[in-house]
């Protein structure tokens, strides 16, 4: 939904948080549809042809961007690609908590972001402790992250058991956690590195963030004053900002697609440049937000529609339990979905207003809190996504690793239901 900049800013900040928990709400059903119709094609009898779809090899020409090691598959470009989207919106909305949102003030943003820190400690130490041991050990970023669409889609299904205060409080957790474990999915799961291309990706970031300081310089400096009375000489910055047109969205696009191309060929996760370009955008709030209520849509009801399409197919069948390490990854990522997000969230949440390092809201009880806590196990997009890099030679284990995934969303949704529902009393 498109803001007026006219508007006063807390309205128009309220007008777009509403219109953002909607969308978001209404994508988690349709991510949860898509999800359903994969799994279910999974286990007929069109596996075969619904598999296939997804293993189309691209043009070489193609290809040869994504992977030094040849062509890619459809369901790689949606992953790699059109994920990007999604990481796009990511960054954008970190910058609009930075700006005018709960990361501007420390004391109320410390509570989500340190909950987020204990979600993400409490499930990757679950998850270690179940694999220990076994070949699944090393996938212990899968289970780390919370998904926003499929978490506000949940809260909105359980209606005014989910008062606003904990609404506000899960979306800033899972925007925490989802760049928390972007952190780790650049971090933990790239590829062999290749140094050259990675050069190339820091100066493209270089570049957006150079572009962002003088378009930024050039307009907010034209009316400061020196001490002396004397305005700021921005009159470069601002001549150089139009010619280079670093005030308008291409300049970033194209660095955006630049920097794609070299973390593709560098072995890192390349649709984190799209967390990149929406950190590095220049201009007013409002013209933030028009970007992100026009992409939005495209990303709730697209593609992350698409990207469960491509990766929730799980043929329940095919699963082995007796191969190494696939029934320790199945158990390891129910219990860090459940038991571990629930508890480190909790636990970090306590401990942070104890030591007066956060405020809790006085509408948001601890067990509110806590029901809060198990809907944050519902995690899916991001997951998912670590589950395709962490075990990209482990076809046993991806398996095992989709379908925790699945389950524990469903255990979490249904523990967090239980607990909201007994807090109400």
């Amino acid at each position: 939904m498109p803001t007026d900049p006219e508007m006063p800013r807390s309205r128009r900040t309220r007008s777009f948080l509403a219109a953002f928990v909607r969308t978001e709400a209404a994508g988690g059903l349709a991510l949860t549809l898509a999800a359903l119709v994969a799994v279910v094609l999974a286990n007929s009898p069109w596996h075969s042809g619904f598999a296939a779809v997804w293993e189309l090899r691209a043009p070489r020409a193609l290809g040869t961007l994504g992977s030094r090691a040849g062509p890619a598959d459809l369901r790689g470009w949606v992953n790699d690609g059109l994920m990007s989207v999604f990481f796009l919106l990511a960054g954008l909305e970190l910058a609009r908590e930075r700006s005018e949102g709960v990361l501007r003030r420390p004391r109320d943003a410390a509570l989500p972001l340190l909950a987020a820190a204990g979600g993400m400690a409490g499930a990757a130490c679950v998850y270690a402790i179940a694999t220990a041991g076994t070949p699944a050990v090393h996938g212990w970023g899968v289970p780390t992250a919370t998904d926003i669409a499929f978490a506000l889609g949940a809260l909105a299904l359980l209606g005014r058991r989910v008062p606003p205060a904990l609404r506000v409080f899960v979306l800033t957790l899972a925007v925490a956690d989802d760049i928390g474990s972007v952190v780790l999915l650049g971090a933990l799961y790239a590829r062999h590195v290749d140094v050259t291309a990675l050069a190339g990706a820091l100066g493209a970031v270089a570049a957006m963030i150079g572009g962002r300081y003088i378009a930024s310089s050039g307009h907010a400096g034209s009316g400061r004053r020196r001490p002396s009375g004397r305005r700021r000489p921005s009159g470069r910055r601002e001549a150089l900002s139009k010619r280079l047109g670093l005030a308008s969205v291409w300049p970033y696009l194209a660095f955006g697609v630049v920097l794609w191309i070299f973390l593709a060929r560098a072995g890192v996760e390349p649709a984190l440049a799209g967390v990149a370009v929406g950190l590095a955008l220049p201009g007013e709030p409002a013209r933030r937000e028009r970007i992100e209520s026009a992409l939005h849509p495209v990303s709730a009801y697209f593609v992350l529609p698409v990207f469960a399409l491509a990766n929730a197919g799980v043929a329940f069948g095919a699963l082995d339990l007796a191969r190494p390490g696939v029934a320790a990854a199945l158990g390891g990522i129910l219990a860090a979905r459940v038991a571990g997000k629930l508890a480190g969230i909790t636990a970090a949440s306590w401990l942070a207003v104890r030591l007066g390092l956060a405020r809790k809201p006085s509408e948001l009880t601890w067990g509110k809190l806590a029901g809060g806590a198990a809907m944050a196990g519902i995690g899916f997009t991001v997951p998912l996504l670590a589950a395709s890099l962490a075990f990209a030679r482990a076809p046993d284990l991806l398996a095992a690793a989709r379908a925790g995934l699945l389950g524990g969303s469903v255990l979490a949704f249904l523990a967090g239901a239980a607990i909201l529902s007994l807090a109400r009393r």
